[in-house]
């Protein structure tokens, strides 16, 4: 049964229509990456499946409809790890991988045992064990992403949501997370669990996806496994030239042509 399913699914706001009839199923020990240009609807697609905007068509998560369920609910099955931002929350790394088991427990009970053994697993798991209790504004860039990924990690879902993980990281970090998310597909998070990505970085989705959607005007142009994903793709989805480039060691990205001047 996949993870996530969804069919005809639109999406309008303001008058525009941002999605249009898109199709998707995530199975589980599957990573799927969704490229396109800005104001493509990716975004708005990640905010869909968390059921943070109305839509037409429909949306199951394991089977039940998305409509069906109530948020917390929801904060069963997905999380969500937001694009990085200058601004971090007041807290620590453990702090806010506590805040995530919510959708589990009252807002006023205490943790368990075994939601304190998932949060330590979590910071385990993004190598953050030794930083657990350091203010999340005083880590780096890199350090706090994987702060944020452990929180996701920690909320104990099925689907796991990534908004842009690299954006607005300097390469040093965008390397951390990078390994990070290579790391949890490698893993296949347990064995159950999906990952679906948003990214700018055509080729992060090419090397780390099962899969990549591409989504152009509010309509899936493609979904592929990356083998078969070239220039001529490319080029459709962001109306530039591309070019495959390959170093000595016959590993080969894809890069604008205006890049090579």
């Amino acid at each position: 049964m996949s993870i996530v399913s969804v069919r005809d699914l639109t999406v309008q706001m303001g008058g525009r229509t941002i999605l249009r009839d898109v199709n998707l199923d995530l199975r589980p020990r599957e990573a799927l990456a969704v490229i396109g240009p800005n104001g493509a609807g990716k975004s708005t697609l990640l905010k869909a499946l968390m059921g943070l905007v109305p839509f037409d068509g429909e949306a199951w998560i394991l089977g039940r409809p998305l409509r069906a369920m109530r948020p917390r609910e929801i904060g069963r099955h997905i999380a969500m790890v937001p694009q990085p931002s200058e601004g971090r929350p007041p807290v620590t790394p453990r702090e806010l991988a506590e805040l995530s088991r919510y959708p589990w427990h009252g807002p006023f009970d205490p943790l368990g045992p075994e939601d304190l053994d998932t949060v330590r697993r979590a910071l385990a798991a993004v190598g953050l064990k030794d930083l657990a209790d350091t203010p999340m504004e005083e880590l780096s860039g890199g350090e706090a992403q994987r702060g944020l990924i452990a929180a996701a990690l920690a909320q104990g879902t099925r689907c796991l949501l990534l908004d842009e993980p690299t954006a607005f990281l300097d390469h040093l970090h965008q390397q951390e997370v990078f390994n990070l998310l290579m790391a949890l597909k490698d893993d296949g998070l347990g064995g159950r669990k999906g990952m679906l990505m948003v990214t700018h970085d055509v080729n992060l989705a090419l090397a780390w996806a099962d899969r990549v959607l591409a989504i152009k005007n509010g309509e899936l142009l493609f979904d592929l496994p990356p083998h078969l994903i070239g220039p001529a793709e490319l080029e459709g989805v962001f109306n530039v030239p591309f070019a495959k480039l390959t170093d000595p060691r016959g590993r080969g990205c894809l890069m604008p042509e205006v890049m090579l001047r």
